[in-house]
């Protein structure tokens, strides 16, 4: 009997010592997985944020520009250098409204006078040579039905884009190498006065 609790309690005693060691083995491995976890939810949260700013450009600028005609318009959150001037921000948001249909429109000029835009057109793209200035665009996403539609949505989007972005006391004034629209085909009749300014007709 002796003999036995000799062998037992040395046996039992290890077993114990196993049991302690395998419970605080287990808890190091918590602690190690948690602190793992915010390490690696804080290099996301950097990477996150770094991100961002590069898609800003550091200087970039959201911008919502408008799609449509006939009180039918379509918001698309763009990203502007706010770094530009106003006449170049002014291009640039035609250009990507030009992209997101996709149809060329090309500027003669564009000019910024107090509080009112002057945008001339060049009579050799949209939306005065419509087939000519058709373009594949991966940034497209709007589809306009009908040559006379497009005409509408170039200078009704151009306008309420522009005067959305530098706002409503704005007037835009519209022309085609410097003189008056006039924009003729099949049954379809389209006029602008480059000396008065543009109206949306909702």
């Amino acid at each position: 009997m002796k003999n036995f609790k000799k062998i037992i309690i040395p046996i039992l005693i290890l077993i114990i010592i196993i049991i302690i060691l395998l419970f605080f083995n287990n808890q190091n491995k918590k602690t190690n997985n948690t602190i793992s976890d915010n390490t690696n939810n804080n290099v996301l949260s950097s990477s996150n944020i770094i991100d961002d700013e590069d898609r800003a450009n550091f200087s970039g600028e959201n911008a919502v520009i408008y799609l449509g005609t006939h009180s039918q318009y379509e918001p698309f959150t763009i990203i502007l250098d706010k770094t530009l001037s106003d006449e170049e921000l002014s291009k640039n948001i035609i250009l990507k409204i030009s992209e997101l249909i996709g149809y060329k429109i090309e500027l003669s000029s564009l000019t910024i006078e107090d509080n009112k835009i002057y945008v001339d057109f060049s009579k050799d793209y949209a939306p005065f040579n419509i087939e000519g200035s058709i373009i594949e665009s991966e940034e497209k996403l709007y589809s306009i039905y009908g040559n006379d539609n497009l005409v509408y949505t170039v200078f009704d989007s151009i306008y309420k884009s522009l005067t959305s972005y530098f706002g409503n006391e704005y007037t835009i004034f519209f022309s085609v190498n410097s003189e008056n629209i006039n924009i003729t085909f099949d049954n379809f009749n389209f006029s602008i006065d480059s000396s008065v300014p543009y109206e949306l007709y909702e």
